[in-house]
């Protein structure tokens, strides 16, 4: 099969022209098409190649005409109305790594992870007050958590009654919603993971379902919206998330309006679309799962993965067999040794005297970017820093160089195969690690893989054989290293990584469940020549 080529854009990209929007009559769904860019009425996108896409992550409504979208590439609130109108509604706070959007009661809450909080914002985007994030995110630690929310600020008055509901499985094909005085329930031919309910008004109930469906043996993920009738335990209707072939994925990527109008986010290439789930009678349309489960590798950009390999002295002619074994128990020691290493930075490591701290996104020159954890950084900080293009064999590298004064992470990224402007290539270099370059040394490989080279190397297994030192690899974007494995005969385990990600700006340990995981294109591999 031909390898399907992904397109990486950055901030650089400006279109030109106006959003598209289709909204003829009562009858034409809503759809949005937003150009993306750093422009007012665009959305970002920066994904570069071998690191994590930062793209519009959640979206929720504002009122029953507005959309909120959390656009993480340009650190701001979006105001998406759906006539296609797009205009800034806010700006973030840079150095605290916003990752997620909700709607309470209060008015929007932004979660940042690096910064454990959850800002409260009135109806005009102005920040109230902020609380402890730990109260209110899941066990991810990026993802808010509705139920709390609705038991704390209080949620809007449709998903408040949504819940209200709990959620019981009867095996890992039917879910069952309760509350004293109502029940829904739905029985798939398919695996379900997780089933959320949404929205409760006095016509409808609605609920997502993110499931998984076996070709063979590869397993494959998709999610879906679904309708019952106010008065009626079985479900009537469901609505299909779209399939897309972009690196990105948000991961709120749903929303449902004070009305009830349900819509779904995607993000493809050039655009980002809104558009209106389109319900029809189970069983009625196919399943549409994600384009972006078949493990590919990336070649849009060959002549950036290149350059990667050859700064980092990859070795072609190493074979797999080669590959130093090593036991699971080493490769954990290794990863958690780069998360926890504590270190002070002094002023050569965080302001370089040939390097300024700027990433336009047009540009080209030497650019480089501090990450934000350690910006105004004074005492004693965790965690090797994120370095795009970074790999070192031992940590002893990373210490030594840092007590020399090289500058310490990088998070500005290569944007094009005109690669003399790479800051890479500066004396002294940032030292860090970037994802697959942390992978490799965790492993021990004595080689560096990007994340388009790890499927040629490792093997690929099946999720509900995960163990700790595997990793789940997203082709062409980011990978992640697993170090525990919760609940894992469960359809939907806790999985426990080690990542070093620009959202961190570091290597740092995170939870996601095996759902987001496959949603976001993740694919599960395990190294050769492992002890025992």
């Amino acid at each position: 099969m031909k390898t399907q080529r992904r397109t990486l854009l950055s901030l650089a990209t400006i279109l030109t022209g106006c959003v598209l929007a289709a909204i003829a009559s009562a009858q034409e769904r809503v759809s949005i098409r937003v150009p993306v860019g750093g422009g007012p009425d665009e959305l970002g996108l920066a994904a570069s190649p071998n690191v994590e896409c930062l793209a519009p992550s959640a979206l929720t409504f504002l009122d029953d005409q507005t959309i909120l979208v959390l656009d993480q590439a340009n650190f701001r609130l979006s105001k998406v109305a759906l006539n296609g109108a797009v205009s800034v509604g806010a700006q973030l706070d840079r150095a605290g790594s916003p990752t997620d959007l909700a709607m309470s009661r209060s008015g929007p809450l932004v979660l940042y992870s690096g910064s454990e909080r959850v800002d409260v914002l009135d109806t005009n985007l102005v920040v109230t007050r902020s609380l402890p994030s730990s109260a209110h995110v899941t066990h991810s630690a990026t993802e808010l958590d509705l139920v709390t929310i609705s038991r704390t600020v209080g949620l809007p008055a449709a998903a408040q009654n949504a819940a209200d509901f709990t959620v019981t499985f009867d095996g890992s094909r039917r879910a069952i919603f309760s509350s004293d005085s109502q029940q829904y329930e739905i029985t798939s031919d398919d695996n379900i993971l997780t089933a959320r309910p949404l929205f409760l008004n006095d016509k409808q109930f609605i609920a997502l379902l993110e499931q998984t469906k076996s070709s063979g043996s590869v397993e494959v993920g998709f999610a879906r919206l679904v309708r019952w009738d106010r008065n009626d335990s079985t479900a009537k209707e469901d609505a299909f998330r779209p399939p897309s072939d972009g690196p990105c994925q948000a991961s709120r990527y749903y929303a449902v309006s004070p009305s009830g109008m349900a819509v779904f986010m995607s993000v493809d290439g050039n655009e980002v679309e809104i558009r209106q789930a389109a319900f029809q009678p189970i069983g009625r349309q196919p399943i549409l799962s994600d384009a972006s489960q078949v493990q590919e590798v990336a070649s849009a950009d060959d002549a950036l993965m290149t350059f990667l390999e050859q700064i980092n002295e990859y070795d072609p002619a190493k074979p797999v067999a080669a590959i130093p074994q090593i036991s699971r128990a080493d490769i954990v020691s290794r990863a958690k040794a780069a998360a926890m290493h504590s270190w002070k930075p002094t002023e050569a490591n965080v302001k370089p005297a040939h390097l300024k701290n700027d990433c336009p996104p047009a540009r080209e020159g030497h650019i480089w970017a501090l990450p934000s954890y350690l910006t105004g950084a004074s005492g004693t900080v965790t965690g090797v820093p994120y370095r795009w293009g970074g790999y070192f064999k031992e940590l002893s590298t990373f210490i030594n160089r840092q007590q020399q004064g090289h500058p310490t992470g990088d998070v500005c990224t290569c944007r094009s195969n005109k690669l003399s402007y790479c800051v890479v290539q500066t004396n002294p270099a940032p030292t860090g690690l970037d994802c697959s370059g942390f992978v490799s040394y965790a492993w021990r490989a004595n080689n560096y893989y990007t994340t388009s080279r790890l499927p040629t190397v490792a093997k690929r297994i099946k999720w509900r054989e995960l163990l700790p030192g595997d990793i789940v690899n997203d082709a062409g974007s980011h990978v992640r290293l697993v170090v525990d494995v919760k609940n894992p005969t469960s359809a939907n385990p806790e999985i426990t990584v080690i990542e070093s990600a620009v959202s961190c700006g570091r290597v740092c340990q995170r939870t996601y469940t095996k759902a987001n995981l496959m949603n976001s294109g993740y694919i599960p591999l395990r190294r050769p020549n492992l002890k025992n």
